[in-house]
């Protein structure tokens, strides 16, 4: 019958493996915003307005004949009111778009190169007794 040695220790040996994952950072901002200028315009318009002009006449001027304002009586109407007008210029205001802006966010695609450094163990047998034909370096049988 043939005899199975016994195994005296179990040394695990790991290795790192690299999965490049891209993760998405933010790496600044733009802040974008209107920005209202006022400017003056000028414009001359014409307008117009009333006057009213009160002109006394001498009853020698006046001609023969000529009608009186009233009916032989004293006038009980001793004023009267004329109304005057004026014009004023009044702005109504409109907006109307007279630009668009297009705002657009463009991916560039890149290849990133990157070299990181993994980690591969093994195992390494000192001793003033060790050394055989069978003993490989990287630590596999």
């Amino acid at each position: 019958m043939e005899r199975k040695d016994a195994v005296d220790a179990v040394i695990e040996l790991a290795h790192e493996e690299a999965e490049p994952q891209p993760r998405v950072l933010e790496t600044g901002r733009v802040r974008l915003r209107k920005v209202v200028r006022t400017e003056m315009r000028h414009f001359s318009i014409p307008v117009r307005r009333e006057e009213l002009v009160v002109e006394q006449v001498d009853g020698e001027d006046l001609e023969p004949g000529a009608p009186a304002s009233f009916d032989g009586e004293a006038s009980k109407e001793d004023r009267f009111v004329i109304p005057l007008c004026e014009e004023q210029v009044v702005f109504t205001k409109t907006p109307h778009v007279w630009q668009e802006v297009e705002v657009t966010r463009t991916f560039i695609e890149d290849h990133a190169r990157l070299n990181p450094r993994l980690r591969r163990e093994r195992v390494q047998v000192e001793g003033p007794d060790v050394a055989g034909p069978d003993s490989s370096p990287d630590g596999l049988h």
